[in-house]
């Protein structure tokens, strides 16, 4: 099944890198890596602490304002110890719709945002969400269709992850990393706790916003004075 091969390669990747990934004490300059941002070398540390933050690009001239972001469809993937053979990619589907939804409602909170396509007119940045190391099991051992009432979703080890791009340059204006605590809940209590996940992000993400047009909003640096020629 194709989502079970893209679904192992990435949480697989994530295994290996959180476990050496940060350093504390890093001076506002974090050595992070992460399983979806990757490397975040030339960011620096806004708010947070060890392996969880929010960072700007230490950019070396001027940066574009965040105006209006559009929200790009979150991801979701699993953990190496999920059951795949219950994760039907409907399944997914329908976890991934519940997660955009919560987004867009608790990110619109916050700050200008679109989703739509055909409302890119204005929008300065991309907003892009992951949910990364969810562990889906299943409470029976029946050899019957999965239900979803069957299903069990629990946190420990996952995190959020979050960046904006600039929509011109492609270029990481900002990052979010965050754990995504919580117990095991079942397909019930899953909106819930999404929305409790998309709230979480969303109040990271505004303090991301704010801080990249802080920047933004720097006078330019004077010129450097030329020696008057002889």
């Amino acid at each position: 099944m194709k989502l079970r091969n893209l679904t192992m390669t990435v949480v697989g990747v994530s295994f290996l890198v959180l476990g050496a990934a940060c350093s504390s004490g890093d001076n506002g300059h974090p050595g992070i890596t992460t399983p979806w941002l990757g490397s975040l070398k030339g960011f620096e540390r806004i708010r947070g602490e060890d392996e969880s933050g929010v960072f700007r690009r230490i950019a070396p001239g001027k940066i574009a304002r965040f105006e209006r972001g559009i929200i790009v469809p979150p991801e979701i993937t699993v953990s190496a110890g999920s059951d795949l053979d219950a994760m039907h990619p409907e399944t997914y589907e329908k976890i991934k719709s519940l997660f955009d939804a919560a987004l867009r409602q608790e990110l619109a909170k916050q700050f200008p945002v679109t989703g739509a396509s055909t409302e890119r007119s204005g929008a300065t940045h991309e907003i892009h969400v992951v949910l990364n190391g969810v562990t889906v099991t299943r409470s029976t051992s029946t050899t019957l269709a999965v239900r979803l009432d069957d299903l069990r979703f629990s946190f420990a080890g996952a995190t959020i992850e979050a960046d904006f791009r600039d929509v011109t340059s492609n270029t990481r204006a900002a990052a979010i990393v965050l754990p995504a605590s919580a117990g095991t809940v079942g397909w019930n209590g899953l909106g819930d706790q999404l929305t409790v996940f998309a709230r979480q992000a969303a109040e990271q993400d505004a303090v991301a916003y704010k801080a990249v047009n802080d920047e933004a909003d720097k006078p330019a640096a004077p010129a450097p004075e030329t020696a008057p020629q002889k």
